[in-house]
């Protein structure tokens, strides 16, 4: 590209002027290949500088996931900016607090119902005496049975809190299967409908034992319990249909509270003493995920337990 320019001078002379522009300069190999080092080099700076701040932050976010499990993780070393450091001692002067907490409860109902043993052992001899009304006699042998089975209960709950076990990678489908065949093997109407592997992070005997609950729950007030469990995107959800007259749909809420006993489907004679659905629930948000009923049509119930799985990024 250039410029050509002609200026009349009168007499017949012309001035006469070009320009033409510089070629484009071409980058030597030399230049462009210190240009892609620099580039390579500024990236992997950058990288392990974001990696070494951001790790704290992945460090107390496995540990915040291991905790609301119930695991115990050991203590975090402070290290990064500030920042992170004071938020990682807040954290595990938190969770030193949380377990100091749950150990003492835990301490004093065993404590609570050791206490509660001694008389409830004395009233029961004496009502062994008792010869003259042998119906008030077995009324006050089936009370103190009840108060026994309550602080027996009681003291199961406030442990299983506490003591879940360690996490691991578990197939909550297999664990689904395992419990229908136990509980078919002794004499309970339980089918399970696998639909392949779901697998998470949990711990399995807390959870066997919630999907236990439910079974039970279903075939004593149901009849029989059907078990389904599905891996979804974001989730796992097992539930647990049955047969019975279901649960009204103002105590949904209220039959999960410790102590609840619905009297239109549960009854001394059924046994329990309304903590099986109370430790369920428990079990379940330790784990992060919810539970819920639905009353089916024209009769039974549904129980639904979602349990959701870590993000990519976790």
């Amino acid at each position: 590209m250039g410029l050509a320019l002609s200026v009349s001078l009168g007499g017949g002379e012309w001035l006469n002027g070009e320009w033409a522009a510089p070629p484009p300069r071409v980058w030597g190999i030399r230049a462009l290949i210190a240009m892609a080092l620099m580039v390579l080099a500024v990236s992997a700076v950058s990288f392990l500088i974001v990696r070494r701040l951001t790790r704290p932050l992945r460090e107390l976010a496995a540990a915040a996931d291991a905790l609301g499990r119930g695991d115990v993780p050991p203590p975090l070393t402070p290290r990064g900016p500030g920042e992170i450091r004071r938020t990682t001692a807040a954290f595990n002067t938190m969770q030193e607090r949380l377990h100091r907490f749950v150990a003492d409860r835990t301490r004093m109902l065993a404590a609570i119902s050791h206490d509660l043993r001694t008389p409830l052992t004395s009233l029961r001899l004496r009502a062994e005496f008792i010869t003259d009304d042998a119906e008030n006699k077995q009324k006050i042998l089936n009370i103190l049975d009840e108060m026994e089975r309550i602080t027996e209960a009681t003291l199961a709950f406030a442990r299983d809190e506490q003591a879940g076990g360690q996490s691991e990678a578990t197939d909550i489908a297999a664990l689904c299967g395992d419990v229908a065949q136990e509980l078919g093997d002794m004499g309970l109407d339980v089918t399970f409908t696998p639909a392949g592997p779901a697998v998470m992070i949990c711990q399995p005997t807390a959870i066997k034992r919630a999907i236990r609950n439910l079974a039970q729950n279903a075939v004593h007030y149901g009849g029989r319990a059907r078990l389904t469990a599905r891996l979804g995107d974001s989730e796992i959800l097992v539930t647990v249909e049955d047969d019975g007259p279901g649960i009204p749909e103002a105590d949904h809420d209220s039959v999960f509270e410790p102590f609840t006993r619905l009297e239109t489907s549960r009854s001394h004679e059924t046994g329990g003493v309304g903590l099986g659905l109370a430790i369920t629930r428990n079990i379940v948000r330790a784990h992060g995920g919810d539970i819920r009923l639905e009353n089916l049509t024209p009769r039974g119930l549904r129980v639904t337990v979602s349990l959701p799985l870590p993000n990519d990024g976790d």
